[in-house]
């Protein structure tokens, strides 16, 4: 191979592992799923069934984590999405650990990257 050639194929596979790297991770707003999360309760069991990215198709949710708000009643839920992760279209969350029995009257929103809240309903 010629060094001018060599030379290029390494910048080329330099910038192609650079934009990979920069598609690793990152979390997920809700107007870019290609439907909305849809919520089932189970006493204290929260199922999330979402859809991956309309906009990146290479990227899969890989991750559901919540955040209970005691005095608001509210918990927000957040999401991850990257590259070479397994398909997963379901999460299951167990809320024993925040010590509460009723769920009834609580609110539970998506948090986009930005900050942006929407409420979400739990299906029946």
């Amino acid at each position: 191979m010629k060094p001018m050639k060599t030379f290029k194929t390494l910048v080329v596979s330099t910038i192609l592992l650079c934009i990979s790297c920069s598609l690793g991770s990152k979390r997920v707003y809700y107007d870019e799923m290609s439907a909305p999360p849809k919520l089932y309760l189970d006493g204290t069991v929260l199922t999330v069934q979402t859809k991956n990215s309309k906009k990146h198709s290479s990227l899969v949710i890989y991750e559901v984590t919540e955040e209970v708000l005691f005095e608001e009643h509210i918990v927000h839920l957040k999401a991850k999405q990257g590259v070479h992760k397994e398909i997963k279209e379901a999460f299951t969350i167990d809320l024993t650990e925040h010590h509460i029995e009723d769920f009834s009257g609580w609110n539970f929103n998506w948090i986009d990257p930005d900050g942006k809240t929407t409420r979400l309903t739990v299906e029946k």
